[in-house]
């Protein structure tokens, strides 16, 4: 037999039929494309008109760079970086739409710059012990900077090659400033002194020639 519900009484239900208020919520819409105006402040050769364009969802700054070098008929390809709202792009523009929650449907300002080269080492100079100052010593001809550390040395060398002249150690204070012109290298010390030295001809040791106190202890 059948057992029929009872009077006043809901009708069974199948849980499965139910429907999940997750599933019922819309999807998060995929942004195919956007609508971007380029801007920057390059000079005139880099411009292009500041228009409305529309731009695929999946550029990215290396997509959006080709496509400023097509619009520029540059001889040379030339990289660019792109900042939007305020941010440099990194990702995709759909992402970065996401990320941020722009609209879309809203034409968003995309000021392009020139990229920065990756740094290049031409020479390192090792020192032993930490440094805390440098000083470029102007007026020598010969191309020399000064070096001063924590430990209370100073070094002088060539700005050519790198090739270190000199090194000398006054006291165990810190060397926290230098100065230098001509032949003259100057020098002050956590410790209060200031010292002054000569730097000779032919690049010779220099020489101390005087120091003074500033009253620091």
């Amino acid at each position: 037999g059948c057992i029929l519900p009872m009077a006043g009484s809901s009708p069974a239900v199948d849980m499965h039929e139910v429907p999940n208020e997750e599933e019922e919520q819309a999807a998060p819409s995929i942004i195919t494309q956007v609508e971007g105006v380029f801007t920057t402040k390059l000079p005139e050769e880099y411009q292009i008109p500041d228009d409305p364009i529309v731009l695929e969802g999946h550029l990215s700054r290396s997509g959006l760079s080709s496509m400023l070098n097509d619009l520029l008929s540059l001889e040379e390809p030339v990289v660019f970086d792109f900042i939007v709202n305020g941010q440099f792009l990194r990702t995709s523009l759909a992402e970065f739409y996401t990320q941020y929650g722009l609209s879309s449907e809203v034409a968003c300002k995309i000021e392009y710059v020139l990229a920065m080269p990756e740094p290049e080492t031409a020479e390192v100079t090792q020192e032993e012990e930490w440094l805390s100052c440098i000083e470029v010593i102007e007026g020598t001809g010969s191309g020399l900077y000064a070096t001063g550390s924590m430990k209370g040395s100073w070094s002088l060398y060539t700005s050519e090659g790198h090739r270190k002249l000199f090194g000398q150690r006054d006291s165990d204070a810190s060397v926290l400033a230098l100065a230098g012109r001509e032949n003259t290298v100057v020098t002050g010390s956590r410790d209060g002194l200031v010292r002054f030295y000569s730097l000779g001809e032919g690049n010779k040791s220099p020489e101390l020639i005087s120091s003074a106190n500033n009253g620091i202890r």
